[in-house]
């Protein structure tokens, strides 16, 4: 197996395994949004819920990103599978 290889089956597979990562990474940090809400009360600030709902976005556009990325992956690579069976 050729190790410089960036479109494989390893790669989709890695890709998925970061797209739960990130997943996992959105759904604890909504647990935080609660807090934020009640130190934007108590501090008079409402940017600040603002900057706690930018921190929880991050991870859902990276999962959203990886999820393309691995869709976008898995077509290359049944396009190059299809080639290579064609002479």
């Amino acid at each position: 197996m050729k190790t410089d290889t960036a479109f494989s089956w390893l790669a989709v597979r890695n890709l998925r395994q970061l797209k739960w990562a990130t997943t996992g990474m959105f759904i604890g940090l909504i647990g935080i949004m609660p807090e934020f809400y009640v130190i934007t009360q108590f501090e008079d600030a409402p940017g600040l819920c603002l900057i706690g709902s930018g921190i929880v976005a991050l991870p859902l556009m990276v999962t959203i990103f990886l999820a393309i990325l691995q869709a976008l992956w898995t077509k290359a690579l049944n396009y190059k599978v299809e080639n290579d069976l064609t002479i």
